[in-house]
């Protein structure tokens, strides 16, 4: 997991999205923090409304890949997307299966980072869950 802080100057282009199952995206081209330039990010919309609450302030943005999983505010108050942990399931329950599991753990390893490493490090810290 990645940390990014510094003044949230700018969010740039977003599109929202809702994908097959009903789960809602918001798809980020630039966003600039501090004296960074992120690109081609994405995050929940659930989410996305406390980063937008964030602009203009002293902000952390916690980060796997390209995905913006939580959102630090000025008053102290972590944000966290909260994952299912049907993935984990899956590839235990596949793996004994020639290695299908294994190969579907491998694609979805930052899916994997984000459930098994950095939401219980973000719930520790006393993080606020939010489902997509």
């Amino acid at each position: 997991m990645r940390e990014v802080t510094g003044v949230l100057t700018m969010l740039g282009s977003g599109t929202s999205s809702v994908n097959q199952i009903g789960k809602s995206f918001t798809h980020y081209d630039t966003i600039e923090i501090g004296d960074q330039i992120l690109q081609k990010l994405r995050t929940t919309r659930s989410l996305n409304d406390f980063i937008e609450r964030g602009l203009g302030r002293e902000v952390t943005l916690y980060l796997i890949g390209n995905r913006i999983i939580g959102v630090k505010l000025p008053d102290r108050k972590l944000y966290y997307w909260r994952r299912s942990k049907t993935v984990v399931f899956i590839c235990v329950v596949l793996i004994p299966l020639w290695g299908i599991g294994l190969i579907y753990a491998l694609l979805l390893r930052d899916d994997l980072r984000h459930i098994l490493g950095a939401q219980p490090k973000l719930a520790a810290m006393g993080g606020i869950p939010l489902k997509i």
